[in-house]
């Protein structure tokens, strides 16, 4: 039996009348996340919601992520932690002219803690470590959910 989890974020929207996805996407980089798997950048290009994998600069992509903003589209893009195979599908979502919202669907390569019995959960204190700080120092976080459904 498979495992949906994510986590969901809502940053302050009096810090995000500027704020585009690609600054969150740099916080995050500027912290410790990638967006490379072997030379490849796993996203979701413009007028679509199927993923692809290609070779990308910044520049090429912060170019497609300001059209799907200003098309109010989705924006999927996957990221890992460092070196490490840890992370998962980032989906950014647009409200209101903004993109406040955002969820990661955290991928199998996950840390786990056991509880009583054996019992093995996802480790969200891994993930809120390196998710929150950054985010909350540049814009604020206003609210955070995490779920794991059996």
């Amino acid at each position: 039996m498979s495992k949906s989890i994510s986590i969901t974020i809502t940053l302050e929207k009096h810090n995000l009348k500027q704020i585009k996805t690609m600054k969150i996407i740099q916080a995050l980089i500027k912290y410790g996340w990638t967006l490379y798997h072997n030379g490849y950048i796993n996203y979701q290009p413009l007028g679509s919601e199927d993923w692809v994998v290609n070779i990308l600069d910044l520049k090429s992509l912060a170019g497609i992520l300001t059209a799907k903003e200003a098309n109010r589209e989705i924006i999927g893009i996957m990221m890992k932690w460092r070196l490490s195979d840890t992370g998962g599908d980032f989906l950014f979502w647009p409200e209101e002219g903004t993109y406040e919202a955002f969820s990661l669907s955290v991928n199998p390569f996950r840390p786990e803690i056991t509880l009583a019995d054996n019992y093995e959960v996802t480790d969200f204190q891994w993930y809120l470590e390196k998710l929150l700080p950054p985010l909350n120092d540049l814009f604020g976080v206003k609210s955070f959910l995490c779920e794991e459904h059996r």
